[in-house]
């Protein structure tokens, strides 16, 4: 069984350069949603996007730890767009230790993290020309909602698909069977 913990971080130089080392372990990410590599302020960027009327202390930015290693890291902001749900800003593994089961460890310790804020859903918008990311939430038990975007980030233009999942106590989704 692969077990991920999640390690809050800090938007100080030592959060920022996980994040910053992450991101620049999994270029594919960036080359899908901007069409360049991680730019080298990727990590400060991502600790300081909020949506109007958010706070900062709703942010969460974790390292993805299995056993002594970081593999990834997540940006979600809880009680995003209403206080019902949270919104899974980023997900990402590095990439040379992905499709071996780690996203969807790491998806399922962080659902039951919202869980325990009391969250009732997770939402995230795909960009939708990333068909693996598309896939990858699939498979953990999100579904399209129906709602679009326009999207357009460095050379990048498509869509955002938004996504939901309804993550309370007894779902029974493919995601909340996923062994921890």
């Amino acid at each position: 069984m692969t077990r991920i913990t999640l390690a809050r971080l800090a938007p100080d130089s030592d959060g920022i350069g996980v994040v910053q080392d992450v991101l620049e372990d999994a270029p594919g990410y960036a080359l899908a949603t901007t069409g360049r590599l991680p730019a080298g302020d990727a990590a400060v960027s991502l600790f300081g996007e909020l949506p109007d009327g958010r706070r900062s202390e709703d942010k969460h930015v974790f390292a993805l730890i299995h056993g002594d290693d970081v593999v990834g890291c997540a940006d979600v902001l809880k009680g995003h767009p209403d206080e019902d749900a949270v919104f899974v800003g980023l997900l990402v593994i590095r990439e040379g230790i992905r499709r071996i089961g780690l996203g969807t460890a790491a998806y399922a310790r962080l659902e039951e993290a919202f869980r325990e804020w009391g969250s009732r859903r997770a939402r995230l918008a795909v960009v939708e020309d990333n068909r693996g990311a598309l896939g990858f939430w699939e498979s953990v038990g999100f579904a399209a909602t129906g709602e679009v975007r326009d999207y357009r980030a460095g050379v990048v233009e498509s869509r955002l698909i938004l996504m939901e999942k309804d993550i309370r106590a007894g779902d029974d989704t493919d995601a909340s069977r996923v062994s921890r």
